[in-house]
């Protein structure tokens, strides 16, 4: 038998969704709005690179919450507090924004996350492919 996702995975997993797929047309029409306006450079990294930033830190978390709800499942039978997919997002969104906002400052952070979120996936694709 497989085991089923808690509520925390599913809650951030869906946040993840909504971010997700929202990203693409926003950018699109970020990208179109700043040609039209002559100021590309602003609607992308304000735009695109909050949402953006917004996905990856939904990444590190939906995640790190999978992992930590398999491991302490199975050693400890604990699971994570789920928080609601309209918390998610809004805070997401805020962090994400802070960080784009810093930018030239906040530049270590960023890859970090960035790199954090790579690690993560990848536990997860290696926990999905042993079928844990």
């Amino acid at each position: 038998m497989r085991p089923s996702e808690h509520d925390a995975v599913r809650e951030a997993r869906d946040a993840l969704v909504v971010i997700g797929s929202v990203t693409p047309p926003v950018v699109i029409l970020a990208a179109l709005f700043g040609v039209a306006t002559g100021q590309l450079d602003g609607f992308l990294r304000w735009i695109a690179g909050t949402l953006l930033m917004a996905s990856i830190l939904l990444i590190c978390l939906a995640s790190a919450l999978l992992v930590a709800d398999r491991v302490a499942r199975r050693w400890w039978d604990v699971r994570p507090h789920a928080l609601r997919t309209l918390q998610l997002i809004p805070g997401s969104l805020g962090v994400a924004l802070l960080l784009v906002a810093g930018y030239p400052t906040t530049e270590p952070v960023i890859i970090g996350l960035t790199i954090v979120a790579l690690a993560l996936g990848a536990i997860v694709a290696v926990g999905a492919a042993l079928d844990m």
